[in-house]
């Protein structure tokens, strides 16, 4: 048996969840600073998100799977829609320590900032000096930044292991300085590179 005055109650909360995830994915179309596969992984994310949870944890995979997408674009996806604040990142852990998932929250706020439009910055220098622009910082955590080259490069050496290689660089980069991360990222990137010992 159900009480009469809170099921009328629930229907409504549930139409606005459903109100509110409509405005979100809207919000999420209107950002020029998203590419079509960061916004199709917004969508199921938001799929995902079922009246009372505050976060979703589908794999890599499933996201890439649903939206027709491989694998590295939808990591692609999940790491635009972090920098440009529609959801906080998080890792999941299970009970011995081992990296199980990642953890996806909508920032709901970010739906009442204008959406982001990355501006070109424009070159001083002189018209006959010919100037190479500089790549965009696609991942960043405390000194660390990545550009779109260096980003693509780990990810053309480590594959699928390259979203553990990036957790694994946020957790040991919280000590590292802007003099030091290059070093000790490529230290790193070096120790996973290296061949398996028969």
């Amino acid at each position: 048996m159900t009480d009469s005055n809170t099921e009328p109650k629930n229907q409504e909360d549930r139409k606005r969840f459903a109100a509110r995830k409509g405005a979100f994915c809207k919000a999420v179309r209107a950002d020029t600073g998203l590419k079509l596969a960061s916004k199709l992984v917004a969508h199921s994310l938001l799929d995902h998100l079922n009246f009372g949870d505050t976060f979703v944890f589908p794999s890599i995979a499933t996201i890439a799977r649903e939206n027709g997408i491989n694998i590295s674009t939808a990591r692609r996806g999940v790491e635009d829609l972090r920098s440009g604040g529609w959801f906080v990142v998080s890792p999941r852990w299970d009970d011995k320590g081992d990296r199980t998932s990642s953890e996806f929250r909508p920032v709901w706020e970010r739906m009442s900032r204008p959406p982001q439009v990355v501006q070109p910055v424009a070159s001083k220098a002189p018209p006959s000096v010919s100037v190479a622009p500089t790549p965009a910082i696609v991942w960043v955590s405390g000194v660390i930044q990545l550009n779109a080259k260096q980003y693509a490069t780990l990810e053309e050496s480590l594959g699928d292991r390259l979203e553990a290689f990036l957790n694994m660089i946020q957790r040991e980069g919280v000590a590292w300085t802007s003099e030091n991360w290059r070093d000790s990222t490529n230290k790193l990137l070096d120790e996973w590179l290296e061949p398996e010992p028969f």
